[in-house]
């Protein structure tokens, strides 16, 4: 059965000329200005809140590809723009969230200009007893901020069989296995005898030997058959924190893809061993945001303690370890509750957080006390004295096999080097100014040093704590955060005045590519575990 295509919204692109089948405060009907078409909305700019909105039919268990352009009107910035999907029940009594976007101001481009973005995203499934849906587009209300233009709302429903035609070609069954463990996940595709570019997009469907491709580009239907490879991931998350947005880089060509609206300020990222939960400390909120990394929403914001900073998640990802920086405690969350389970008093400062790989121990660095404060998280209880190390311990990272930890000092500009099995500091290596990320590569091999007052990244040999290169990698300015790929050939680094990530290529520590823009003092960096 062929697949079909239904597009939820009634008068999508206001071609009417009127608001019917919308309900809309501080909204005009504005017949100059249009993505498509002759018409568009024009929501009212400045100190009002204004908004878009239309209700429809929904059953359980749909979900749709949500579609909006986007454009301010004139050289004023962009207000703050949100995009919702609702679901309720037949008597109207709210059911759950399927879409919750945000765009952050001075985001939308200029339509004096005829240019507009265009956002595309997937909403989670409709709950049990799902009726009704309410799709919103608002701004919120910023004085001097300029008129937004909303045009060709859709909200795409996606009809036909679930039962695949057998097919006689032998690349069917493999490709279209793959694909189903993809489904709901960003991929990048490249098709046989077609583009030199890949196609990049979240598997919506896969079905009857095609695929739906919900992407930057729209909706493709692509014949299985057809993909000469895949790429799905990783995908690192940068938190950006003085636009309370976590960005998202599409590793495979290193652009941002999404960015997540969180809490205030937010610092440090960490994500779940299957990938599919990103956890991120707000730093003035108190808070730690939990995204959905199929839809790059934030589903929900847990309260944890005053300024919290570090995060680590255990191996079997059922704890997320919270450095809470003001009240010098750890708090414990229960991932599958996403509530506090506990609080652990630790040294003063707490800053950084890394769990050994077997799950049995996590190490926090205390800024303040200059110190390493041990708990074990079969009892979340501190084990033994804290660990000395040098003046003002901050990042935090143990090595694959479980036998040292790394620790950057800030102000002694050193890196403190702990036996796990006797919780010791065994070498202290000097380094480059202001040391503060540390990652360590999968294989154990080498430790690389983000180094803030130096513009630089260190690298280590694990099994000499010597310098590996002469010459450190020159990144953006103050750096911060760091991660590692997976399979360990990059890293990824958070330039904090720069605004912009680093791609470093490990095998010769030099720097590849231009930076990647992700918004204004990017912190924390994690990347996503290659899992389908």
């Amino acid at each position: 059965m062929a697949i079909s295509i239904i597009n939820k919204i009634q008068n999508p692109g206001f071609e009417t000329g009127t608001f019917a089948n919308w309900t809309v405060s501080n909204a005009t009907i504005d017949s100059t200005n249009s993505h498509s078409g002759n018409f568009s909305a024009r929501l009212t700019g400045g100190a009002v809140d204004a908004f878009v909105s239309q209700t429809f039919s929904i059953n359980p268990g749909e979900n749709f590809e949500a579609t909006v352009a986007l454009a301010r009107l004139g050289p004023a910035s962009s207000p703050p723009v949100g995009i919702s999907v609702l679901y309720y029940n037949a008597a109207l009594s709210f059911l759950g969230i399927g879409l919750n976007t945000f765009i952050p101001a001075g985001r939308l481009p200029d339509n004096n200009e005829e240019d507009w973005s265009e956002i595309i995203q997937i909403t989670a499934s409709a709950p049990a007893n799902a009726a009704i849906g309410q799709i919103t587009v608002f701004k919120s209300a910023s004085a001097g901020s300029a008129d937004v233009l909303v045009d060709d709302v859709s909200l795409l429903l996606f009809e036909g069989s679930s039962t695949p035609t057998p097919s006689p070609d032998p690349c069917f069954q493999d490709m279209r296995t793959t694909l189903q463990q993809l489904q709901g996940k960003l991929i990048s595709v490249t098709l046989s005898g077609c583009c030199e570019d890949s196609l990049f997009g979240r598997v919506f469907r896969v079905d009857d030997g095609k695929m739906i491709l919900v992407g930057t580009l729209g909706t493709r239907i692509i014949p299985i058959c057809s993909i000469s490879s895949i790429d799905f991931g990783p995908f690192a998350y940068v938190a950006v924190s003085a636009d309370d947005t976590v960005a998202v880089i599409n590793t495979a060509n290193n652009t941002v893809i999404a960015l997540v609206p969180v809490g205030d300020i937010p610092a440090k990222v960490a994500i779940t061993p299957d990938g599919s939960r990103a956890y991120v400390t707000n730093n003035l909120s108190g808070t730690v945001s939990v995204i959905d990394t199929a839809t790059n929403t934030a589903i929900i914001a847990i309260p944890v303690g005053f300024l919290p900073q570090g995060v680590a998640i255990t191996p079997n990802g059922s704890r997320a370890y919270i450095a809470i920086v003001g009240n010098d405690i750890v708090s414990v969350i229960d991932t599958a509750s996403n509530s506090v389970i506990t609080t652990i008093p630790v040294g003063d400062g707490p800053s950084e957080i890394a769990i050994t790989p077997n799950g049995a121990r996590a190490y926090v660095t205390n800024r303040n006390s200059d110190s390493v404060t041990v708990i074990d998280t079969s009892t979340n209880t501190v084990v033994g004295d804290p660990i000395m190390v040098g003046d003002g311990p901050q990042g935090i990272a143990i090595m694959s096999n479980g036998a040292r930890a790394y620790v950057a000092n800030a102000e002694s500009d050193t890196i403190s080097v702990i036996d796990i099995a006797s919780n010791t500091v065994i070498a202290t290596v000097s380094t480059l100014d202001n040391p503060q990320g540390v990652a360590i590569t999968p294989d154990g091999k080498f430790a690389l040093v983000t180094n803030a007052g130096d513009d630089r990244v260190s690298m280590f040999d694990t099994s000499t704590q010597l310098r590996v290169f002469p010459l450190a990698a020159i990144v953006g300015d103050n750096p911060i955060g760091i991660a590692i790929t997976p399979d360990g050939s990059r890293a990824y680094v958070a330039n904090f005045f720069d605004n912009n990530v680093s791609v470093i290529d490990i095998a010769t520590n030099s720097v590849i590519g231009a930076p990647i823009p992700v918004g204004f003092f990017p912190v924390g960096v994690a990347i996503t575990p290659l899992t389908i």
